[in-house]
């Protein structure tokens, strides 16, 4: 108990010691405000295009949306390590308000379905890199336990974007209408885009002279081995929101999906700060096999749930290792990518994380349509399951090559 009590206070001062400096105060607010517009554009896109259309047409907008975003964001990141993040960032969100304010007035001149869809594509793929950018900023400026407090408070950030982002759309569409929701991301991504680009470790952006090999972080075998496990957790996350979804439907409440899907993020964010509290001991890899492997459980758990109550209490455990496991994935990628390619490297886990929830929507709603709802369940575990195994396989790969160098 003692050691416990030990291991708390030296986290809280950890976090004190974090946050209480001024200008890492200022990076997690003005980080906060431009990745704000992430959690909401999509929302607030359905809610438009829905509105003038079809949700079938929404459906395909959002589509588009992402398939921008995954494509666009190594090209972000590779810019970023080439050109610097402030002049990345002032692009990407000067490109992005154009393309929301496009689609408002697409809209309300009653332009045609095509070009609602073009732009909602535009949106995606222009969306500034503010993850990687910032995980490139901590990864360079703290080392051991603090850069683990940095990218616990980034997952906690991320969850946090994806509450508060659809419930100011919600608000602000209820209040008025579904267009001024457009006009809200795109004043938060225009000023937290500046608020962060005019920040020094942005403005003085370590970038490497000289000829880049154009595989860019591609190049790196330990990178590219990553990107799987990212797939397979991502997907995870969206087969079990799915599998939510389904579970409420299913049992006919299904208004009680929205509050499911938020105890698992609130269950994520208190188990991505305890976690960055902690000082553990074992390598990054296992770290990442353990709670991925629970995750799992807690997935497959879910299944056998009964009532709304039992899967609440199920889900907000299970979520407690949600935010540790992203985590993870970066402090795993921040050990093996180059230095001159690292805000690439961050972003291609994002992208495959995207190709992961793409693959895994897919295969959760044929699940849902031809299976029982408990099938989703699975999927999200089987998915979860095929994480702990790449994460095993890479922790004993890099443990193999560790001891070819000793003997070498």
């Amino acid at each position: 108990m003692t050691s416990v009590g030990s291991q708390a206070r030296s986290g809280l001062t950890r976090y004190w010691s974090f946050l209480g400096r001024g200008d890492v105060l200022r990076l997690v607010i003005s980080s906060m405000l431009a990745r704000l517009p992430g959690g909401m554009a999509q929302l607030a896109v359905i809610l438009v295009i829905q509105q003038r259309w079809s949700l079938g047409a929404a459906g395909v907008a959002v589509a588009c949306g992402a398939v921008g975003s995954g494509i666009g964001g190594p090209l972000r990141g590779r810019s970023t390590d080439r050109f610097g993040a402030r002049r990345v960032l002032l692009a990407s969100a000067t490109a992005q308000v154009t393309a929301l304010l496009g689609l408002l007035v697409a809209v309300v001149a009653a332009a045609p379905l095509a070009l609602d869809v073009i732009l909602a594509g535009l949106i995606g793929a222009s969306q500034p890199p503010v993850n990687p950018v910032m995980r490139t900023i901590w990864s360079r400026r703290f080392e051991g336990d603090m850069r683990r407090t940095a990218f616990s408070i980034e997952s906690v950030l991320l969850d946090l974007s994806f509450i508060i982002g659809p419930a100011l759309v919600a608000v602000v569409a209820t209040a008025s209408s579904p267009r001024w929701c457009l006009v809200m991301a795109a004043l938060l991504s225009a000023s937290g885009c500046v608020l962060l680009a005019s920040a020094p470790e942005s403005r003085d952006w370590r970038v490497s002279p000289g000829e880049r090999h154009w595989l860019g972080a591609w190049r790196v075998a330990e990178v590219r081995r990553l990107l799987p496990i990212s797939f397979a957790v991502t997907g995870s996350i969206v087969a079990i929101e799915l599998a939510l979804v389904a579970f409420a439907r299913a049992h006919g409440h299904p208004a009680i999906s929205g509050g499911l899907i938020a105890l698992l993020s609130v269950g994520s964010i208190v188990g991505g700060l305890c976690y960055g509290a902690m000082s553990l001991q074992a390598s990054v890899l296992r770290q990442l096999a353990l709670a991925s492997a629970v995750l799992g459980a807690g997935f497959a758990l879910g299944s056998l749930a009964g009532s709304g109550v039992v899967l609440a209490v199920i889900i907000t455990a299970t979520g407690l290792f949600l935010a540790p496991t992203i985590t993870l994935e970066y402090a795993a990628m921040d050990e093996v990518a180059d230095p001159d390619f690292m805000t690439e490297s961050f972003a291609l886990l994002n992208a495959a994380g995207q190709g992961g929830a793409a693959v895994a929507a897919v295969l959760a709603g044929f699940a849902g349509q031809h299976f029982h709802e408990n099938a989703v369940f699975l999927v999200a575990a089987a998915l979860a399951l095929i994480a702990t195994l790449l994460a095993l396989y890479q922790a004993m790969f890099a443990r193999l090559a560790m001891r070819r160098g000793h003997s070498s």
